[in-house]
């Protein structure tokens, strides 16, 4: 090696000697480790000038490299002849295959990241085939704007275009993309799937025969308003923990699983689902049907000591109706002279049917009301909540057992079934199918109590033949 060679790399070593005692000084002892062992090196190695820059290359440092090129490797340097520009380049890395392989140059891709004048963050040009949209890679540090972007390279390496067309679609954002990259096929297949949310609305409590505003509350029970559900959560084991873990009594949740069940067949009618994960989801016990009713004399006291309103909605459902259709009753469905009600339940279409005024005792309260009211008038203008307390406090003041609004269906089946009446006609009262055992499994003990003292029975026969 020439002299003047050597020579300069000498005063290399020790320029770098002194910038290490500046680097301690600065308190970057590190720095200041690596930049004098290099120089250390560069001593040693003075014969052998490609050393010193293979360990430059070795401390990371692209400046050194190209501070030792300038005042080395010059034109017309004699080292220039034995030393091919080439080798101040970094040696290669041992080629990776797969998923960790270095992903190409953002910058090569024209992909680098910017900055708008007055909007916060970094943004980039996304592009695919035709198709190009500027996206924001929502964060302010050009650091993990780079790894974004590097994260896209990588993308388009390993051919997930589908990834970059659902950015360019909306259908979700880049940002978001790179959140959920660790578990990206499970986080786009459950954006892709159908959103159960607005399917209840558009369902919107259908059921068999009407549509059921409870249906609504009890399905978005499982499914809150404004909060992707997809379909895939809609199974038989996320239903039956949701059904489990209701704050209610078994019954109740025998109704949350059968509104669930009308959404869910509504979704097979409309080919979303295939089978109907509630129906084995379980089923929970019922409770002994109650049948708390008054006997015909106080059912009248309790009516006598109500006043106004209230006592005409419980006139009314001394005859069997309930609260839903006293409440939307007017005085024009209401006929005096054949003692008959138009009544217009919500439940069923069987609960808009034609009631006879079978209690005679309710009949004048029911014609005083009517007389001071015009045909489009409701007849009742109380809510549910008045009358329940009204009656209550009624109970109490005549010492008699609490009773429900509903129980005044329950006093006129029994008392209907005592009087004999045929079952259908009870059952035309009440609201039910033709065909509906429900008479029978909530009453059926004291149709087989009346039907020993009816007129067929065969003891009330057996004394007829002994008085003969």
């Amino acid at each position: 090696m020439p002299d003047r060679v050597r020579d300069v790399l000498i005063a290399l070593a020790a320029t770098w000697t002194e910038r290490a005692e500046q680097l301690r000084t600065d308190g970057r002892a590190r720095d200041a480790a690596n930049l004098a062992a290099l120089a250390a090196d560069v001593g040693e190695a003075v014969a052998h000038a490609g050393d010193a820059v293979r360990l430059a290359h070795a401390a990371g440092s692209r400046i050194l490299v190209k501070r030792f090129a300038a005042r080395v490797v010059r034109p017309g340097s004699p080292l220039r002849q034995n030393w091919p520009v080439s080798s101040l380049r970094p040696p290669r890395s041992p080629t990776v295959r797969g998923s960790e392989r270095r992903p190409p140059s953002t910058r090569a891709l024209g992909m680098t990241p910017y900055r708008k004048g007055g909007y916060p963050g970094y943004y980039s040009r996304l592009t695919h085939g035709a198709r190009s949209r500027v996206v924001g890679l929502g964060t302010a540090s050009v650091h993990t704007a780079q790894l974004i972007e590097g994260w896209v390279a990588q993308l388009r390496a390993d051919r997930r275009f589908d990834v970059i067309d659902g950015v360019l679609d909306r259908t979700f954002t880049l940002p978001d993309a790179y959140d959920h990259r660790h578990a990206l096929d499970e986080w786009i297949r459950a954006l892709t799937e159908v959103d159960l949310d607005p399917l209840v609305d558009e369902w919107d409590g259908r059921g068999k025969r009407a549509r059921s505003a409870v249906y609504v509350r009890q399905v978005r029970a499982l499914i809150p308003k404004g909060q992707r559900f997809p379909i895939t959560r809609f199974r038989r084991r996320e239903i039956a923990s949701f059904l489990e873990q209701l704050d209610c009594a078994d019954p109740t949740r025998n109704r949350y699983k059968a509104a669930l069940t009308q959404f869910a067949q509504w979704l097979i009618r409309h080919e979303l689902l295939d089978g109907n994960p509630v129906r084995d989801a379980g089923t929970f016990s019922e409770h002994v049907p109650r049948t708390e009713h008054l006997s015909p004399a106080d059912a009248q006291r309790l009516v006598a000591a109500l006043d106004g309103e209230v006592r005409v909605a419980a006139a009314l459902m001394a005859n069997g109706l309930e609260w839903s259709a006293v409440a939307a009753l007017r005085r024009a469905d209401i006929d005096l002279e054949a003692r008959t009600i138009e009544a217009k339940g919500l439940k069923t279409r069987f609960r808009r049917r034609t009631i006879e005024i079978t209690e005679a005792w309710t009949f004048p309260t029911i014609e005083a009301c009517c007389k001071t009211l015009l045909p489009a008038a409701h007849a009742v203008t109380i809510s549910e909540r008045q009358a329940l307390d009204a009656q209550t406090a009624a109970c109490v003041r005549l010492e008699l057992p609490r009773q429900r609004l509903h129980d005044w269906r329950h006093t006129y089946a029994i008392t209907a079934l005592r009087r004999g009446d045929d079952h259908q006609r009870i059952k035309r009262q009440l609201g039910h199918l033709p065909h509906s055992t429900l008479l029978y499994k909530v009453y059926g003990v004291y149709i087989a109590e009346f039907a020993t003292n009816s007129a067929t029975s065969p003891k009330t026969r057996r004394e007829v033949r002994r008085a003969k």
